[in-house]
């Protein structure tokens, strides 16, 4: 199923609607009572302040008013929705949320009538209890998309819609405020019609928003036994804390919240950036969080493309790097032109060469952050044990906040010392190479295996038969007739659960080899005299990792053949299976002799290689260990690598 496709989905389209109205009905919420403050002249003939606060700082308050929730109720409403039906939560979320809107219609009302600083601290009131609303939403929504979707491709597609959905909704929201409030003026009604306008558009969009949610089908609570805490700060240290024991589970949350640290300060960087640096209008600010918005919305989409129907985690590392490269070049793009006394406009922008630069960073920058973060999610739903997913992304949600409140506290001090916005972007680009280097660490072998999968693809058209004949998770052992020096690369590429490669140790002692073999967690093997002992620690390692339920990948001909055919397989495919008896699966590569990669002609890389080569991969049905010898394995393959032309 295409990822569009989901929006028709039955299980799925309810739950995008609901997250998207409940974000765009927040950020309506939270943009009119900014612009309540920022036109009382014009609503009221006087400014309207709340608390002191005028519309700059306010903004900054109306932002952490819809934030504190999910730090206060955040492992709380995790464990509820690990206790309780989610489609209920759901509905039960959306009714309070009508009568939240409701409460903040009224506010609006009471504005007009006059009385709008009284209303504005209501409505500020009003900002919190929206966020609590959406923090108890928050596990909901990640931790049922794994109900509803349980496949790997559509957890990656439905989380790729998510992100992009509620980016979109953020931005709709904001222009949905200004719209709603400004736009009776511009039609020639008095001012204060906007308020109750908003107030109405609170209503429809809230109502809209339960109506979806009763269209979601029914799901089964996961574990209705589980003791929901209410102590909002013991039961977040200890859910945080629970969640960050494991390192794969900890680099994900940790990761996941820098990526809303960085989206945080370049979001709250940009706007003065454009202001102040680029000497542009409030057209081309708006325009600016319009191409942010695009560019996660088109990243998480190709990540979900790119990601074929897999969690490809190697996504991450790619992520990674595209973020500091557009951080960087950003910075390295400075400030482009010289202040202007009066600010340009976007259509003057457009005339620019260095405008457009920096548009296509903006864009990249937030394309990459949708590549980086979708896998993240998608990862944590999948390996998460059913009756815990909601606790995680409970505990996901608080570092989440935590992270943001403390970028934008940095950010803040950062800007009010007088550092420029493009040295910022150099900090950030910088302090995100760690990120790099903690993605390459703990995901190696997936960016890895991405890599290979990539230039395989563009060094061959690759037709692979049998796919389906690998197990997803069973162990299993993978045996292969051996013709090439990319055959490792090819089987890299080809099998997509985790393995492991049994390989020559010469190989795992060359300069650039010894690097990446050790990354790729690959086992070496040595059978010629001081070597024996290494080959015995091969093949406990074997057996740990098929007893793990891993694959293990083997060229049992040894060396690279001299001439077309299979050579005699060793003997060592018998000792692996009496000690693990495991289905075997042969695969077959053919269409490789002949090219440079092979042999052909007394040694490799003597030619020029004939791009796009078509070569066959062919996957077996797996064959039952009892009764398999060395000898009838391999007469399996020859008979499958001679029913196929060698030489295409």
């Amino acid at each position: 199923m295409s990822t569009t496709r989901l929006l028709f989905d039955r299980r799925f389209w309810p739950l995008f609607w609901v997250q998207f109205l409940t974000a765009f009905n927040d950020n309506v919420l939270k943009m009119g009572l900014v612009l309540l403050v920022t036109y009382g002249d014009s609503l009221f003939g006087e400014p309207v302040t709340v608390l002191g606060f005028e519309a700059g700082p306010l903004n900054g308050l109306g932002g952490l008013m819809l934030m504190l929730p999910y730090l206060l109720f955040s492992a709380s409403a995790g464990q509820l929705a690990d206790k309780l039906p989610k489609h209920r939560i759901m509905r039960g979320v959306k009714t309070a949320e009508i009568g939240i809107m409701t409460l903040a219609a009224a506010g609006f009302v009471v504005a007009a009538w006059g009385w709008p600083e009284p209303a504005a601290l209501v409505l500020l009131g009003v900002v919190f209890l929206a966020g609590t609303q959406s923090s108890v939403f928050g596990p909901v929504k990640y931790s049922l998309i794994p109900q509803v979707l349980p496949s790997p491709g559509e957890l990656v597609a439905g989380n790729a819609l998510i992100e992009t959905g509620t980016y979109i909704s953020v931005l709709a929201g904001t222009a949905a405020a200004t719209a709603l409030l400004v736009g009776p003026e511009q039609l020639g009604w008095p001012p204060i019609y906007g308020l109750y306008v908003l107030a109405g558009g609170l209503l429809v969009f809230s109502l809209a928003g339960w109506l979806a949610a009763r269209a979601q089908a029914p799901v089964p609570a996961e574990q209705p036994d589980l003791q929901v805490r209410w102590e909002p700060f013991s039961t977040s240290f200890a859910t945080v804390k629970a969640n960050l024991v494991d390192p794969k589970r900890r680099y994900a949350i940790l990761a996941n919240s820098w990526f809303w640290a960085v989206g945080a300060t370049v979001l709250t960087v940009v706007p003065t950036w454009v202001a102040n640096e680029l000497s542009a209008d409030e057209i081309t600010n708006t325009f600016t969080m319009i191409l942010f918005s695009v560019g996660i919305g088109v990243g998480s989409m190709l990540c979900a493309r790119w990601s074929r129907g897999r969690l490809e985690m190697g996504l991450v590392v790619v992520g990674a790097i595209g973020i500091t490269v557009f951080l960087f070049d950003l910075w390295l793009a400075g400030v482009p032109w010289p202040r202007q006394a009066e600010l340009l406009t976007l259509s003057e922008l457009a005339t620019r060469p260095a405008a457009w630069r920096l548009a296509f960073d903006l864009v990249g920058l937030a394309m990459s952050g949708g590549i980086f973060m979708v896998p993240l999610y998608a990862y944590l739903q999948h390996e998460g044990p059913p009756g815990e997913r909601a606790q995680i992304i409970g505990a996901l949600n608080l570092v989440n906040a935590a992270f943001i409140v403390g970028a934008l506290l940095l950010v803040t001090v950062t800007l009010a010392l007088g550092v420029s916005e493009p040295w910022v972007f150099l900090a950030l680009a910088i302090l995100n190479i760690g990120w790099i280097v903690a993605s390459y660490r703990t995901l190696a072998d997936r960016f890895l295996r991405l890599l290979a999968e990539v230039l395989v693809n563009l060094m061959f058209r690759m037709r692979v038969e049998g796919q389906h004949h690998l197990p997803e998770e069973e162990p299993c052992l993978i045996v292969a007739n051996h013709v090439s020096y990319v055959d490792f690369m090819i089987l890299m590429a080809v099998v997509h659960r985790r393995h492991r490669f049994v390989i020559w140790h010469a190989f795992t002692t060359l300069p650039v080899a010894k690097t990446l073999t050790r990354q790729y967690d690959v086992i070496p093997v040595n059978n010629e005299g001081a070597g024996r002992a290494a080959l015995v620690r091969a093949f406990r390692e074997m057996s740990k990792a098929l007893r793990e339920g891993e694959a293990v990948i083997i060229f049992p001909e040894g060396a690279l053949p001299y001439e077309p055919g299979v050579q005699p397989f060793m003997r060592g495919l018998e000792v692996v299976l009496k000690r693990d008896p495991v289905p075997v699966v042969p695969v077959v590569l053919h269409g490789l002799w002949g090219s440079m990669y092979s042999r052909d002609g007394g040694r490799a890389f003597r030619r020029w290689p004939r791009l796009r080569r078509k070569i066959w991969i062919t996957i077996c049905p797996p064959i039952a260990p009892e009764g398999q010898t060395s000898a009838t394995l391999r007469d399996r393959i020859v008979e499958i690598y001679q029913s196929r032309p060698q030489n295409p």
